[in-house]
């Protein structure tokens, strides 16, 4: 990978979360079965949830 094809890529915000101890598990055994990091899995879901928001609300400005 060129340095130019790093530098054009998009930066990400990042967040950070606090789970119960039986969330946190139930993420990492999903994210396992799924061949995915526990940070995606928890990035999908979160996208996953804004998007089904947004299309129950249409009315308001959608964030993605």
């Amino acid at each position: 990978m060129s340095l130019l094809h790093i530098t054009a890529m998009a930066i990400r915000p990042r967040v950070t979360i606090t789970l119960d101890e039986e969330i946190h598990n139930e993420l990492i055994k999903i994210a396992g079965e799924q061949e995915r990091t526990p940070a995606n899995l928890a990035a999908y879901i979160v996208t996953k949830a804004i998007k089904e928001k947004n299309k129950e609300n249409p009315q308001k400005e959608e964030v993605l």
